[in-house]
């Protein structure tokens, strides 16, 4: 994975704006490279949580697990399920913030804000689809503006997308657990997301790693651009 370095970024933007912005835009900077941490760490968890669970079934036999009448055993599956559920929940909340943090981002290190013809004049109005639609609309950010629709025209964030706000808006869409006896290893553990709207259902696991893998390097990839945009500036 690339990384974005973001020092020069904040020197400009506390040349170019008001300190209550800068902290606004350092904040939201910030949030970025928590909200990654924290999807790392909770697919981590749900790794971790597999391979512990894998360990205490040792014999494989996980039919027994769905059927047995041990309490103990009967408890320990609950606790084990509802911990990979919430994880795999969590990161979808978390990964579906990033877009418009950066979204802020940019409106406040273009300085998008300092002109009447960008300017928007609420703060709960800065979201991405509206920063994309400005960008548009100016030549000079034409690259960029690309770049940002990369991220949420294909059908994996479409599917996403909708995922996500019915978590979050209407209820959840269950990761629900089933074990492939035929499978080795981690795959045995098949967590699929519920149908819902006209989507089938999937697998979890493999859509939640391929979407974090796919928004970071995007986004990088942006804050990459502008900061290329921003060193422009700087060299006249």
């Amino acid at each position: 994975m690339g990384t974005w370095k973001t020092v020069k970024l904040r020197s400009h933007v506390n040349e170019i704006q008001k300190e209550v912005l800068f902290l606004e835009m350092s904040r939201a900077l910030d949030s970025i490279n928590e909200n990654m941490e924290f999807c790392f760490y909770h697919y981590k968890e749900i790794e971790s949580l597999i391979a512990n669970h894998m360990a205490r079934n040792a014999d494989n036999n996980y039919f027994q697990l769905r059927f047995t009448e041990d309490e103990s055993v009967k408890n320990n599956e609950y606790q084990f399920t509802v911990a990979c559920k919430a994880h795999i929940i969590a990161l979808i909340r978390t990964l579906h913030s990033l877009p418009d943090l950066i979204a802020h981002v940019i409106y406040i290190s273009l300085g998008l804000n300092l002109k009447n013809e960008t300017k928007i004049g609420r703060k709960q109005n800065i979201d991405f689809k509206v920063i994309k639609r400005i960008l548009e609309n100016k030549s000079e950010y034409e690259k960029l503006s690309a770049k940002m629709d990369e991220l949420v025209t294909c059908e994996e964030y479409k599917y996403f997308n909708r995922l996500a706000n019915n978590i979050k808006h209407k209820s959840n869409i269950r990761p629900n657990l089933t074990y492939n006896l035929k499978g080795k290893g981690r795959n045995i553990y098949e967590f699929n997301f519920d149908a819902f709207e006209n989507y089938p259902k999937r697998p979890a696991l493999a859509f939640i790693e391929n979407e974090f893998k796919r928004e970071h390097d995007l986004i990088v990839c942006i804050g990459n651009m502008l900061n290329q945009f921003i060193d422009s500036r700087h060299s006249f």
